[in-house]
C-alpha cells in the first residue's frame, strides 16, 4: 500500500469497558465471567443495517477494545481470573469465543503498579506482529499500530501522553501513559506523513475527560494531530455515543456498547 493510496470502506467493531469480574448488575452480585456480546459480534456480519444506513454488515477486519477489560487490575487475588475470563472470550486470532481478530488497549481499571495487564497486552502484541496484523510496536511493547484498507489505526492505551507527572496528576503513577504520545508522533511521521491518509486513534479516556488527564496533555495531543486527517478517536471509559467532536475531531465512545 503506497502512502498516498485511497482508503476503501472498512468494517470493524468497537467494544469497551466489559469489566470482567464486576457485578453482573446492581441486583446481581455474580461476577461477570463472559460477555453476552460475543455471540452478537460473531453473528452480526450479513445482517441488515438500519434502513437509514442501508446495506448489510460486512465481515469485520477485527474488534477493537478501548480498555477496562477487567474490573480489578490492582487486586492480585482477582486480576488473574478476570484476565483469564477475558482471553477465553477474546483471543488474539479467534482462539477465544470471538471468531474475529482482537486489538485491545488498557483502561484505568486494568492498571496496576506491576503492569500485569500491560504485560499481557505486550505479549499479545508480539503474536499480532507475527501474524502480520500490526506493523509498528512502541519500544516498550505496549502501544501499536496497523493499516486496514488504507486507514491507519493507532492504539495509545490509556491516553496520549508521555509521563504521568503533569498529565494524570489526580490519579498518580499507576496511570502512567508510558510514552504513548511519543509513539503516536513517531507513527504519524513514519507511516502517514503528508499523505492525507485517514487515521483512527484508540484510547481509553475521552478527549473531553479533563479530570482524568490534564488540559496541558490534551493540548500537546492536539498539536500532534492538527496536521493529519484524523477521522475518529475511538474511546471508552464513559458514555457519549457517536455524535461528538473535540476541537473539530470526531470522537466515538463504545463504553459498554458495541459500535459497528
Amino acid at each position: 500500500l503506497s502512502a498516498g493510496a485511497r482508503a476503501a470502506d472498512v468494517t470493524f467493531f468497537s467494544y469497551s469497558d466489559i469489566h470482567y469480574g464486576a457485578r453482573t448488575s446492581g441486583d446481581d452480585p455474580t461476577p461477570i465471567t463472559h460477555s453476552p456480546y460475543v455471540e452478537v459480534i460473531n453473528n452480526l456480519p450479513g445482517t441488515a443495517y438500519p434502513a437509514a444506513v442501508g446495506g448489510v454488515v460486512g465481515t469485520p477486519r477485527g474488534v477493537i477494545m478501548q480498555g477496562d477489560l477487567i474490573n480489578d487490575g490492582a487486586l492480585a487475588d482477582r486480576y488473574p481470573k478476570q484476565w483469564a475470563d477475558y482471553i477465553a472470550d477474546f483471543g488474539v486470532n479467534g482462539e477465544g469465543r470471538c471468531t474475529f481478530p482482537v486489538f485491545e488497549g488498557v483502561g484505568n481499571h486494568d492498571v496496576n503498579p506491576n503492569l500485569f495487564v500491560f504485560e499481557q497486552v505486550k505479549a499479545r502484541n508480539q503474536v499480532r506482529k507475527e501474524l502480520g496484523y500490526i506493523d509498528h510496536i512502541s519500544p516498550n511493547g505496549y502501544h501499536y499500530a496497523w493499516d486496514w484498507d488504507g486507514v491507519r489505526f493507532i492504539n495509545v492505551n490509556l491516553f496520549p501522553g508521555d509521563v504521568w507527572e503533569g498529565e494524570a496528576d489526580s490519579y498518580g503513577r499507576a496511570h502512567d501513559p508510558m510514552y504513548s504520545l511519543a509513539f503516536l508522533i513517531e507513527d504519524l511521521e513514519q507511516f502517514v506523513w503528508d499523505s492525507g491518509r485517514p487515521v483512527v486513534i484508540m484510547q481509553h479516556y475521552r478527549p473531553v475527560d479533563e479530570n482524568w488527564w490534564t488540559f496541558s496533555a490534551a493540548d500537546k495531543y492536539y498539536r500532534a494531530l492538527q496536521d493529519y486527517n484524523v477521522i475518529a478517536i475511538m474511546v471508552g471509559h464513559q458514555g457519549g455515543g457517536v455524535n461528538n467532536t473535540w476541537r473539530g475531531i470526531n470522537w466515538i465512545s463504545s463504553n459498554g456498547q458495541l459500535i459497528v
